[in-house]
């Protein structure tokens, strides 16, 4: 296994077309399934997923531009941009609210 992953711009499976994509950065496979990473692009009033679990693991998110808001359970979250947002595991689901 390589020691160190290195995905570089224009690299990566891309996931989606037009405005709404998602570029794998790490899928699991560098990292015994540990830990996965993508890069997402969702324009506001995309429909968000329903609310879903990840029994195995936590989520991150990092928000560059906009609002996104979080739901967990019937509690609402909207996180602009900063260091970083992170979901346990449990009920939840994300929708952009804003874009800049």
């Amino acid at each position: 296994m390589a020691k160190v992953n290195i995905v570089r711009p224009g690299e990566g499976e891309i996931l989606g077309s037009g405005a709404q994509q998602i570029r794998i950065l790490e899928d699991g496979e560098h990292t015994e399934h540990r830990l996965g990473f993508a890069e997402v692009t969702i324009p506001p009033g995309t429909p968000s997923p329903l609310q879903h679990r990840h029994a195995q693991h936590d989520e991150g998110f990092y928000v560059l531009a906009g609002t996104f808001r979080f739901t967990v359970g019937e509690e609402q979250y909207d996180a602009g941009p900063a260091p970083g947002s992170s979901c346990r595991p449990g009920r939840h689901t994300r929708s952009p609210t804003s874009a800049t």
